[in-house]
């Protein structure tokens, strides 16, 4: 019996596709057969661990109470402002900040930062009281935090937020 070419052809990719099957089967296989020995390797150090008492047991006790210093890109940008006029330890103008800011995130929409750093820093921060605000003599706002500052001793040029 003679083939023709489409013939061999067809024959010669199912045969191919039988192949590749095989071949994923045997993979298949080969990798039950290692994760059986990983398994196997891991219930005798179990077993070990039952028979042995540990060399050193830590135990985590934090001295002072917990506080987060890190800084955090999903902070809103108030608190993003707070962490920075607090690294700096002293105050900062709106600029200063959005530039601390933007070293921190590059691929931050500066235009957006700058115009919710205004918004927050001069209207949403009274509410809440974080921030107090200097003007310099080139009337610029210079925003430092209100815990640094009794609010008693505040001179008048200083308008509390």
């Amino acid at each position: 019996m003679k083939l023709t070419i489409l013939q061999k052809s067809i024959i010669k990719s199912s045969l191919k596709v039988k192949e590749a099957e095989l071949e994923r089967a045997l993979s298949e296989m080969s990798l039950f057969q290692e994760l059986k020995e990983i398994q196997t390797l891991i219930a005798e150090l179990d077993g070990e661990n039952e028979e042995t008492e540990p060399l050193l047991v830590v135990e985590f006790k934090p001295a002072k109470p917990f506080h987060i210093s890190a800084y955090n890109k999903l902070w809103s940008s108030l608190k993003k402002a707070e962490f920075v006029v607090k690294e700096a330890g002293r105050g900062l103008s709106t600029r200063e900040i959005s530039n601390a800011i933007v070293l921190r995130e590059p691929t931050i929409n500066r235009t957006a930062l700058v115009s919710n750093l205004s918004a927050g820093l001069g209207i949403k921060a009274k509410e809440g009281k974080v921030f107090f605000r200097t003007k310099t003599e080139l009337g610029e706002n210079i925003y430092s935090l209100l815990e640094w500052q009794v609010k008693k001793e505040a001179p008048n040029n200083m308008e509390l937020l």
